[in-house]
């Protein structure tokens, strides 16, 4: 994670079946606007299965592509994709055999693993099982929770504070906007994602 990190996620409703070309056009005009990596999240995996290929033609120009979905059904598909995304209650749904062992696989093909983040506590476990880095959220107000209380930049910069000690790079996410990539930068972010900012 060398380069500052502009994630936009790419997220449908539930029912909506997978249109591979819609998301290809949707993704390029994120790439357009500034994104260099691209996040599948979508709790069936049938439906990232079906889209993931059309992502092909960007990940060759070096843009980053991971999944947010049941990984467990794209271990054999692993070229497909950069990184696999976590939901922040990862460490409840699988052991830590089951993790520690899934991060050996993504690094043997020279792979990442996240996860989402909300608490100090989610923080210092994903440092435990040796994460390559942390979504932290969420940041401000966002439309897509709008009942969840956001942390502010503030209470972003602690975080990012234990995530450095933990030599764990920090995503923020949650109601930003382009133009507030500069104080992030001054917090030490290690980049941003949204869905709002590259629509």
């Amino acid at each position: 994670m060398d380069e500052f990190i502009r994630m936009a996620i790419i997220s449908r409703p539930e029912a909506e079946a997978p249109q591979p070309a819609e998301i290809e056009a949707w993704a390029k005009a994120a790439v357009a606007r500034g994104a260099n990596t691209l996040l599948l999240r979508h709790s069936r995996a049938a439906w990232v299965e079906a889209v993931l290929p059309a992502l092909q033609p960007l990940r060759r120009t070096g843009i980053q592509v991971g999944i947010n979905t049941d990984w467990k059904q794209f271990m054999n598909t692993i070229k497909l994709y950069d990184f696999i995304h976590l939901k922040s209650n990862y460490f409840e749904l699988y052991t830590d055999e089951m993790l520690f062992d899934l991060i050996a696989k993504l690094q043997d093909e020279d792979k990442y693993l996240s996860a989402a983040c909300h608490t100090e506590k989610e923080i210092r476990l994903a440092g435990h099982f040796n994460l390559n880095w942390v979504v932290v959220s969420p940041v401000f107000r966002t439309a897509t929770h709008p009942k969840q209380s956001p942390m502010g930049l503030r209470k972003l910069i602690d975080y990012i504070a234990v995530a450095r000690s933990l030599e764990l790079p920090v995503i923020a996410l949650g109601g930003i906007k382009t133009s507030d990539e500069p104080a992030l930068r001054a917090a030490q972010a290690a980049g941003w994602a949204a869905i709002g900012a590259f629509a």
